[in-house]
């Protein structure tokens, strides 16, 4: 990992909660590939990890999703830190759940994100596109409730524009909700529901713990090789 100053050039809210951070770097060469994250440095001390949402393509603009939670002083610490302006200390990169490229035009890749983990896909999809690889991309992204779909509008747009993407919106409390249409339970079940050939897929599997491991049991039960799956949950959570 390399320490980078970057310049922050605006902060935006896109929900309630969620606030996209836009960052401006030195105009060195890439450091990091579509996928990985990055270590913010706080004068206290503290170094919280975000995904970054762009793809490399776009560099030397970067992008940070960040959802200030309840409950958890530090992302609430790093969006006033951010909103203060001026520059921040970034390592980047670490990570290994990067993008690939398939060799095989028909494999399915299927992005699976929880809550922020869209922005690890969006730089994912993003990349995919810029290279205009032919496979089928299934983008399933899970919330709590539609509100929680801080960006359902850019993967729409994506798929709007591209015949080989399709975005999945699902909400685990959409039986509650008087307004939501679309898909409801958890987002690994309705690939499940879908009945993709798991076991010529790629899948990387952007969230929490809870929900990578629960994608990561049912979708061997359906053939898919531990090889084929990409999350960072591996390495930073690992199981027994």
């Amino acid at each position: 990992m390399i320490k980078l100053e970057c310049q922050i050039v605006c902060v935006d809210a896109m929900s309630d909660d969620v606030f996209r951070v836009r960052l401006q770097a030195p105009d060195v060469a890439c450091p990091y590939q579509a996928g990985q994250y990055v270590l913010l440095e706080l004068e206290s001390g503290e170094k919280p990890a975000f995904s970054l949402a762009s793809s490399p393509v776009n560099w030397p603009q970067l992008e940070l999703h960040v959802r200030v939670m309840a409950g958890n002083g530090l992302s609430g610490r790093v969006v006033a830190r951010m909103q203060e302006g001026g520059s921040i200390s970034l390592h980047v990169a670490a990570g290994d759940a990067v993008w690939q490229a398939p060799l095989d035009a028909e494999i399915p890749l299927i992005m699976l994100a929880a809550s922020t983990g869209f922005s690890q896909a969006k730089s994912l999809v993003e990349t995919a596109l810029a290279e205009a690889v032919p496979n089928p991309i299934y983008i399933y992204w899970g919330a709590r409730e539609a509100a929680d779909l801080y960006w359902s509008g850019l993967p729409e747009l994506w798929a709007s524009q591209h015949a080989n993407v399709h975005f999945i919106p699902v909400v685990s409390d959409g039986l509650n909700s008087d307004d939501w249409q679309g898909r409801t339970g958890l987002v690994h079940e309705a690939v499940l529901a879908d009945k993709h050939d798991l076991s010529r897929a790629l899948v990387w599997a952007c969230g929490s713990p809870g929900m990578v491991y629960a994608a990561f049991d049912a979708f061997t039960l359906e053939g898919l090789h531990k090889a084929q799956i990409f999350s960072d949950v591996f390495a930073y959570a690992p199981r027994d």
